[in-house]
């Protein structure tokens, strides 16, 4: 797993490369708590060559809830975006009404939503 993180504007900018799956979550975790701190608004970047599994997702997912309560908005964005989707989609993330928990912000796995 490879993380760097930019700003731009107002905006926490964290890219992700490679091996995101539970053999990484501990790491991913931190860097996600990190970025969630220190930022009212954050894009989460996929590059081409990440590989996710549901432990990523979940915990994709925690960070948008905490991001919620406090305020702060949370996107994702993939080379791929179509490995993104159609993963969400076969582990039954996508859905066609957000969660109760997103605070009126766009859930990441709602229906329509694109990763681009």
């Amino acid at each position: 797993m490879e993380t760097s993180m930019t700003q731009n504007g107002e905006t926490g900018v964290l890219r992700l490369c490679g091996d995101l799956t539970i053999q990484n979550a501990v790491k991913l975790l931190e860097v996600l708590k990190e970025i969630g701190g220190q930022h009212q608004s954050i894009e989460i970047q996929l590059a081409k060559d990440v590989v996710i599994d549901c432990s990523t997702l979940q915990l994709f997912c925690s960070l948008h809830r905490t991001a919620a309560a406090n305020n702060q908005s949370i996107s994702l964005a993939a080379e791929e975006p179509t490995y993104l989707s159609g993963y969400a989609t076969r582990i039954g993330y996508r859905r066609g009404k957000g969660c109760v928990f997103s605070n009126g912000r766009p859930c990441l796995w709602g229906e329509g939503v694109a990763y681009e």
